[in-house]
């Protein structure tokens, strides 16, 4: 009923220490690799406003109903915000070749379908007369263990949950098993505010990456 002896093993691993010398120098060390790619992503309209970042420790699930196959994981989410003016679809799909080159894929659909439907994930080659919160969130991309995730608004939305959930991992049950979550968040009303003063459109790219897992 515990999932078998892989399970059992699993569950018997002692949780680490996130304030360890080896779990803070992993962690910088993820941190800095998201840094670089960051650097490939951006064209030159982007001009980058604020910064947040989640550290967060679990214990993964391993039982008869369900195994992630690890017993703990550390992850760190990074989330930039960027303001811009200009094409919003053209730009969108720079940003999309350069994830592409870089080495970044998608599993379901590209940044074309996505730009191309409205919420409800209806057909809509007009979707975009609407202000861009009404198309669909972009699905993540992935390289290596790595994910990025992607959000968007304009200077006319009215939807900003996009902007300040972007910026902390859901996890589901997982809350109820972190042993470690340190924040670093900005509030997305605030950084909303401040870059469409500047500029017509706000996006936001987290990448998120693990830097222990036993």
């Amino acid at each position: 009923m515990s999932g078998g002896v892989y399970s059992i093993m699993l569950n018997m691993k002692s949780r680490p220490d996130p304030d360890s010398p080896d779990l803070k120098r992993n962690m910088t060390k993820l941190e800095e690799q998201i840094r670089v790619d960051f650097r490939a992503i951006p064209n030159e309209r982007f001009v980058h406003y604020e910064a947040s970042t989640q550290d967060t420790c679990y214990d993964g699930a391993n039982n008869w109903k369900h195994r992630d196959g690890f017993a703990h994981r550390c992850t760190v989410r990074v989330t930039n915000f960027y303001g811009f003016d200009g094409d919003f679809r053209k730009t969108m799909l720079d940003i999309e070749r350069r994830l592409l080159a870089a080495g970044w894929r998608s599993n379901i659909h590209d940044m074309e379908w996505t730009l191309n439907h409205d919420v409800a994930g209806q057909d809509n080659a007009a979707a975009l007369n609407h202000t861009v919160d009404r198309l669909p969130n972009p699905y993540p991309y992935y390289k290596g263990g790595f994910t990025l995730d992607i959000r968007w608004a304009e200077r006319a939305s009215s939807r900003l949950f996009d902007l300040k959930n972007i910026q902390a991992q859901a996890m589901g049950w997982v809350s109820e098993n972190t042993f470690h979550d340190q924040r670093k968040l900005v509030d997305a009303g605030d950084v909303f505010r401040k870059v469409t003063q500047d500029h017509l459109y706000i996006v936001a790219i987290a990448i998120t990456g693990h830097y222990f897992e036993n």
